[in-house]
């Protein structure tokens, strides 16, 4: 089994290195970027960003999906019978806060960090990594590891239309219509995603199971490293071995 590994908004590929390395179970591992596709597709568009994806799959593959990532992981597994497992880290079908959804940011959230980002990106990326690290035990040394792998800032364009994407998706219609197992690890601590959604996760299929992390943030797989790669392993052992 292959593992595809994607990358939240505001950072690059780079930050999955330490994590990939646990993930010895796997016979294959990628971690593509995503502005690199992004900007190479004529298109540019989020859909043919997944297209993109999917055709440079050949086994079958598990997905793990960091923040962002989990939109694009779901959106692919729609597509191909070749997708046969997601694990969603901090992440969630729909971003924003809504009715009878109720996560952490607002549409007032959203746009503050569009406008700090068409002001000065990179102030806007390390303002965001600061969210990601906050409510970890060790939250300047994530806040590192998270400003040393941040996105280019001359992926501003893409940046600020995947905040587009990330505000207006919705996904849980089709979160359910997937047939496979689909775990979800969220840190007790989230500032970007309400840990309190795990019953309303879990709801959506029962395919779903989920998994809270204590005294963690936005980022299970860099500061609970080891709790992270256990999940993940009992999750992938107990539907594939």
């Amino acid at each position: 089994m292959d593992c595809l590994l994607l990358h939240g908004w505001g950072s690059s590929n780079t930050v999955w290195q330490d994590f990939a390395e646990s993930l010895s179970d796997f016979k294959n591992i990628s971690a593509p970027c995503l502005y690199d596709l992004a900007r190479s597709d004529s298109e540019g568009g989020y859909e043919s960003l997944v297209a993109d994806i999917n055709k440079s799959i050949k086994s079958d593959t598990i997905i793990i999906a960091w923040s962002m990532g989990g939109l694009v992981a779901t959106r692919l597994a729609s597509l191909t019978k070749k997708i046969k497992a997601i694990v969603f880290i901090a992440s969630t079908p729909c971003f924003i806060n809504k009715k009878a959804w109720g996560n952490v940011i607002d549409k007032k959230g959203f746009a503050n960090l569009k406008t700090r980002l068409a002001n000065d990106t990179k102030s806007a990326l390390e303002y965001f990594s600061g969210l990601i690290a906050s409510g970890d035990e060790s939250v300047k040394k994530t806040n590192k590891i998270i400003r040393n792998n941040l996105a280019n800032e001359k992926n501003k364009a893409i940046l600020s239309s995947w905040l587009e994407l990330m505000q207006e998706t919705d996904q849980r219609y089709l979160l359910q219509e997937l047939n496979i197992p689909m775990q979800f690890i969220l840190g007790k601590n989230d500032s970007l995603i309400n840990p309190r959604l795990e019953d309303e996760i879990k709801a959506l299929s029962s395919y779903i199971e989920c998994n809270v992390i204590p005294d963690c943030g936005h980022a299970p797989f860099i500061s609970k490293q080891e709790e992270t790669s256990k999940i993940i392993k009992k999750f992938t052992n107990a539907k594939f071995s």
